[in-house]
């Protein structure tokens, strides 16, 4: 993949590369049309490789950090309840 290219371009260099020469490049193009709406990728086929993997890294390190404080606001939660069941044991 070049990240430098859209997704339609990326599929097209590669048809380009592992299609016989004996397809025509309108015959190409409509397989890549086709593999474009077969992946579902028809929304974004025109947006550049990098623009995805971008989004899918900073995706990535959201889902992260939100999984963290999910964790920690849970242990913190718990850590309180425990506090609250001791100190009213001691009442």
């Amino acid at each position: 993949m070049i990240g430098t290219l859209t997704v339609r371009e990326n599929l097209m260099f590669s048809a380009n590369l592992r299609l016989p020469d004996s397809l025509s490049q309108k015959e190409k193009r409509h397989r890549v049309e086709e593999t474009i709406q077969e992946l579902g990728l028809t929304s974004c086929a025109n947006t550049s490789v990098s623009n995805i993997l971008q989004y899918i890294v900073l995706s990535a390190k959201i889902i992260v950090k939100l999984t963290a404080y999910s964790s920690l606001s849970s242990c913190i939660s718990s850590l309180l309840f425990k506090s609250m069941i001791s100190c009213k044991s001691y009442n």
